[in-house]
């Protein structure tokens, strides 16, 4: 009885064992797909993927233009490159079909055009341009993986139908008057794949009440709060291989002058 007993426990164990490679094989396999995009040596969070396949193309979509401003959303979309090939619209298609993204499109006869993107449950914007001048204007984004991931933005000349995917290709999406470029997840604020002085420099440009891209917090006023997000996401130059966050001081100087000069202003009127 003892023998059958110490087989039985072996034969557990083993099972036990092959059930645990089987596990750790299919969350490897599964977890390929949670990658995300290196854009200037960080790494850019998947908002959700779709699909299955060698090659993987992404969508991007910026609600920066929407009243309130609203975050950046980075999808994956896996495929196997052939006949016929991906296109734009199979992407926002597909995407649209398995994931939280919601997408509104109206055929003008010489294609598809996007009127109206959203985020299940989160912000929707459908830009009117007969009242508000704005349109979700379609960029395409040109990846360099060997340059620790540069992404240069060119506004699109063809519409989505006749975008073909290519293997790591960028689609990017933003809402305005025309003229500018989607931002990364994060506090990337001009679209250029990384959070440095340049991004600063828009934050107090728009400081204030104010529902611009540099409202990181959605609380419709441009503040302090802004800049403490946008230095806990600081990368410095696109040279630096490791983000780096500049001395509080340097930060803290331009927002001391503001408030001096505001207590000053106050002061003056009493």
């Amino acid at each position: 009885m003892f023998q059958l007993m110490a087989h039985d426990r072996r034969e557990v164990r083993s099972t036990c064992i092959v059930s645990a490679i089987i596990g750790l094989l299919a969350c490897g396999l599964s977890s390929q797909h949670a990658v995300g995009l290196m854009v200037n040596h960080r790494e850019i969070p998947v908002f959700a993927t779709t699909g299955d396949g060698g090659s993987v193309s992404y969508l991007l979509v910026d609600f920066g233009g929407a009243t309130p401003a609203g975050d950046s959303y980075l999808f994956a979309y896996y495929y196997d490159i052939g006949t016929p090939a991906k296109t734009g619209l199979d992407l926002i298609n597909d995407l649209s079909f398995s994931t939280p993204l919601d997408v509104e499109l109206q055929n003008f006869g010489f294609g598809e055009f996007v009127a109206g993107l959203g985020i299940e449950n989160v912000i929707t914007d459908m830009p009117q341009f007969s009242a508000d001048g704005r349109y979700w204007e379609y960029w395409l984004g040109s990846h360099s993986a060997s340059a620790g991931g540069t992404v240069i933005w060119a506004s699109s000349q063809i519409g989505i139908s006749d975008r073909i995917l290519t293997n790591g290709s960028i689609d990017g999406w933003y809402a305005s008057r025309g003229g500018v470029k989607p931002r990364f997840p994060g506090a990337d604020l001009n679209g250029d794949g990384r959070v440095d002085g340049s991004d600063v420099v828009i934050v107090f440009g728009d400081w204030g009440p104010n529902e611009s891209v540099a409202n990181l917090n959605n609380d419709l006023i441009v503040d302090g709060a802004d800049l403490g997000i946008l230095y806990s996401a600081w990368t410095g130059d696109a040279g630096a291989q490791t983000a780096s966050v500049p001395e509080p001081i340097w930060g803290g100087v331009p927002a001391l002058l503001w408030f001096v000069c505001c207590r000053r202003a106050v002061a003056g009127r009493r």
